[in-house]
């Protein structure tokens, strides 16, 4: 059906993306991988933008997705085993770190997606593929971790403006 394919060149592109990078890849590649036309890729995503932007969302979702839930269970461990506010705080924020250096090696692609994306200066999309991604991407650093600093910051496990200074 056309859900399972439409998972299935997005897999795929994902695949060569990690492998190839970016800037490497191209709806030629991928036809040409896949057995299709890129005529019929066309039917899928109205352009290569369109489904590295697909690519990049699901990437941010999954990562947010993950995260939440890997902070939620290091709270409820800390809090099993009686750590203070200002502890569980802190303890959130580092695990989130730890989280996101583990994520950059146990999901390479969506990693390099989701770096691409913060990190390059010139994005390969258009401005309102890059609107959508960006919006996710806000919601993932100031929603979810930005979130789990200012409760830091509240119990008095950091203070803001400080990291510079450490």
């Amino acid at each position: 059906d056309r859900q399972a394919r439409t998972e299935r060149l997005l897999e795929y592109a994902l695949d060569m993306i990690g492998e190839e990078g970016i800037a490497d890849f191209s709806l030629h590649k991928l036809a040409r991988a896949l057995g299709y036309t890129v005529g019929a890729l066309y039917r899928y995503f109205p352009s290569k933008d369109a489904m590295i932007a697909e690519l990049q969302t699901r990437a941010m979702k999954s990562l947010k997705q993950a995260l939440v839930k890997t902070i939620q269970e290091g709270d409820r461990f800390a809090e099993e085993r009686g750590a203070v506010a200002k502890v569980r705080a802190l303890f959130k924020v580092k695990l989130a770190t730890f989280f996101y250096e583990l994520y950059s090696v146990r999901s390479k692609a969506p990693f390099r997606l989701n770096s691409y994306v913060i990190a390059e200066h010139k994005s390969v999309l258009n401005m309102d593929e890059r609107l959508k991604v960006l919006g996710v991407m806000e919601d993932l650093l100031s929603g979810t971790l930005g979130a789990q600093l200012q409760k830091a910051a509240e119990a008095g496990a950091i203070r803001e403006g400080e990291s510079f200074a450490r």
